[in-house]
């Protein structure tokens, strides 16, 4: 029965499988979009794949991540050294706790030599237009910052 298997633990799996079928299907860039306490999903299943995510096709987009103190402390332990990755972390300018968390966050990815992270403060609200907006500036920021792989047509 699924309901006694801790929802981590098929969180994590349904993560393993949707990247290997993108890999099988020859994807080659992979965005991985964390929102809330699903970040600290992501930087588990990051962790125990360090090796497959160092490819330039691969990038991780935060969205209000609410992560354990432990995280806030040395990311190193999620990111390894020097992450090659661009990482965007998007954080809600309204929401205090945030702000403080951001700024620890950002100082602990920096210490671990990671090569791209952005921080981006909006005002979130729920309606279409943040939507579109958030939308757009994730976009934005892929095009500028996480090319990807080119690949050839043939």
């Amino acid at each position: 029965n699924s309901n006694q298997i801790p929802y981590n633990i098929r969180a994590l799996s349904h993560i393993q499988k949707a990247y290997e079928y993108l890999i099988a299907e020859n994807f080659q860039n992979v965005v991985m979009i964390a929102h809330r306490q699903s970040a600290e999903l992501v930087f588990q299943y990051i962790k125990a794949h360090l090796g497959e995510l160092r490819s330039p096709g691969f990038a991780l987009v935060l969205i209000e991540p609410s992560l354990p103190e432990a995280y806030l402390i040395d990311f190193s332990e999620w990111l390894g050294k020097e992450f090659q990755s661009p990482i965007l972390d998007i954080i809600n300018r309204s929401d205090t706790q945030g702000n403080i968390d951001a700024e620890s966050r950002k100082l602990s990815v920096l210490m671990t030599g990671a090569q791209s992270y952005k921080q981006l403060f909006l005002t979130f609200n729920n309606n279409q237009i943040f939507d579109e907006n958030l939308t757009r500036r994730i976009k934005s920021w892929l095009d500028a910052n996480a090319s990807g792989m080119k690949v050839s047509p043939y």
